[in-house]
């Protein structure tokens, strides 16, 4: 039996699109570590107020998102 997805709202420009979460919260340069928050973030939203594609499109936007993520800047020490 398939859960009905009770969507209320609109969901935030910074949830919907990494890039302007990151612009947002000002993390420029570090994006890799900043994903896992947008990740947390868009859950708990949803949470309240459900999302407009089901919970599993959600996931399935974070992982096509994933992709794109740049890792973070390597700073070349080493044994740290």
């Amino acid at each position: 039996m398939r859960r009905r997805n009770k969507f209320r709202g609109r969901v935030p420009a910074e949830l919907v699109d990494y890039r302007v979460w990151c612009q947002v919260h000002d993390l420029a340069g570090f994006e890799d570590g900043a994903f896992v928050g947008w990740c947390e973030a868009r859950a708990d939203w949803s949470q309240t107020n459900g999302w407009p594609t089901g919970g599993n499109a959600r996931e399935a936007e974070e992982v096509a998102a994933a992709r794109l993520v740049p890792e973070e800047p390597w700073d070349g020490v080493v044994g740290v």
